[in-house]
């Protein structure tokens, strides 16, 4: 139990040090030349990132048998959620300036952007059921919801797919690594059918 409350400590540690870069930097006066567009790629490529990392708790514990990845899930989602608002929050603040007619007037051009905010929509009851006690109260229901996950990892890889504008390595790397985790989890599925 140490163990795990040790780790996640060290997930949380690890999940901040981003957005306090990113918070220097603007301070610092060192954001670059278009702090907005900065801002908002580096908060979206972290919510990406601890997005999947959760995505691949699920497979790490089959593989290794170690359950105390299942405890990292929720924190690292989380943190997604966390990061994945203050994506929006920066595009909306610092890109748009809170500026209505702008905003649709992006969502008009760009329409990945309705893309990305509908997949911060699917992570609020993600965020909000994320507790024991949701889970508990829930039962079978909350693992239906749970798995809306990866409608979210699908409209963020479409999110991200759509605002790249000539380097597709990220996208790639994203779907390369969505891909293979789906097949694990089926991997996985037909492994425990075969067990019964």
């Amino acid at each position: 139990m140490k163990r795990v409350h040790a780790i996640r400590w060290a997930v949380h540690s690890v999940a901040a040090i981003p957005v306090i870069w990113v918070a220097v930097l603007i301070l610092s006066g060192q954001i670059g030349p278009d702090p907005a567009e900065t801002v908002v790629r580096d908060l979206g490529f972290w919510a990406l990132v601890l997005l999947w990392s959760s995505l691949a708790m699920t497979p790490l514990r089959y593989m290794s048998g170690g359950s105390f990845w299942v405890a990292l899930r929720r924190p690292l989602g989380l943190w997604s959620f966390a990061y994945a608002s203050l994506h929006l929050a920066a595009f909306l603040l610092m890109w748009a300036g809170l500026d209505l007619a702008v905003i649709a007037d992006e969502v008009r051009e760009r329409p990945y952007i309705l893309l990305g905010a509908s997949a911060w929509v699917f992570m609020i009851p993600l965020a909000l059921t994320s507790t024991r006690k949701a889970r508990m109260t829930l039962g079978h229901r909350w693992m239906v919801l749970h798995r809306t996950v990866y409608v979210v990892a699908l409209l963020a890889l479409l999110h991200l797919l759509l605002v790249t504008k000539l380097d597709y390595v990220k996208p790639l790397a994203f779907a390369i690594a969505l891909i293979f985790l789906f097949f694990l989890r089926i991997i996985n599925r037909q492994r425990r059918r075969i067990a019964i």
